[in-house]
C-alpha cells in the first residue's frame, strides 16, 4: 500500500442502518407475500406447484438474507466492486485465507496502542499499518452483545496481524491498535459468526 486509508465511522454506521432497514423490509415483504399466497382461493395442480415453488425457492432466499450469511464486499485496483455471499460456517476460513494467507499471525498478543482518532494519521501505528499487505474491515449490522452496528479492521503486515477498533464518536473517539495472535484472530471471527447467528440470544439465556 502507498498510504493509510481509513473509514468514516459515522458514514459506516449510516450505511449499516440503511442496509439493516432494507433487510427488515425484505423480511416484511416475504411475510406479506406468504400471507397473500396462502389466502388466495386457488386450487388445482398449478396452485400447488406455485405455492411449492414459493416455499422452496423464493421464501428460502428471504430466509438466507435474514439468516447466518455474510456479505463480503471487495474492490480491486481499478475500482470494481465485488460481492460474495458467504456461509457463516466457512467465513472464518475464508477470512483467514484473505487477511493472513502466509500465516503471519504469531502465538502471542501484543501491547495495545491507544490514541485520539484525530492524532492517529500521524502516529507511528499509522505509518506501520501503511505497509500492510491486506486490509479488511468487518461491519456487523446486529449482534447480541452490542447495541447497533459495530466494526473492526484487520491489517496483515509483513511481521504480524493487527486489529484496529474505534471506541466512541466525534472528538472523544479513541483509536486502539494492537498485534493479535492466531488464537485471538480465530476466536474473534468465530465469536463474530456465533454472535450474529439467528436464535443465539435464546441459546445464551
Amino acid at each position: 500500500m502507498n498510504g493509510f486509508f481509513g473509514a468514516d465511522t459515522v458514514a459506516l454506521r449510516d450505511y449499516a442502518q440503511r442496509v439493516q432497514t432494507g433487510s427488515g423490509r425484505l423480511l416484511e415483504l416475504r411475510s406479506g407475500l406468504a400471507a397473500q399466497i396462502g389466502s388466495v382461493d386457488w386450487i388445482g395442480p398449478d396452485a400447488e406447484t406455485f405455492r411449492n415453488d414459493f416455499s422452496s425457492r423464493v421464501s428460502a432466499l428471504f430466509d438466507q438474507v435474514g439468516g447466518e450469511l455474510g456479505l463480503w464486499e471487495a474492490f480491486d485496483a481499478t475500482g470494481f466492486h465485488l460481492f460474495f455471499l458467504l456461509e457463516g460456517e466457512t467465513l472464518p476460513e475464508q477470512l483467514r485465507a484473505f487477511i493472513d494467507p502466509v500465516s503471519g499471525a504469531g502465538e502471542a498478543d501484543g501491547d495495545v496502542d491507544e490514541m485520539p482518532v484525530a492524532a492517529f494519521s500521524t502516529s507511528a501505528a499509522a505509518k506501520r499499518l501503511a505497509e500492510a499487505r491486506a486490509v479488511t474491515t468487518v461491519l456487523v449490522l446486529d449482534r447480541q452483545d452490542a447495541a447497533g452496528p459495530t466494526s473492526f479492521t484487520l491489517f496483515s503486515t509483513p511481521d504480524a496481524l493487527e486489529l484496529m477498533e474505534t471506541d466512541g464518536e466525534g472528538e472523544a473517539a479513541l483509536q486502539r491498535v494492537g498485534v493479535i495472535s492466531s488464537a485471538t484472530f480465530t476466536a474473534l471471527v468465530e465469536g463474530l459468526v456465533a454472535g450474529t447467528r439467528p436464535g443465539d440470544a435464546d441459546a445464551q439465556k
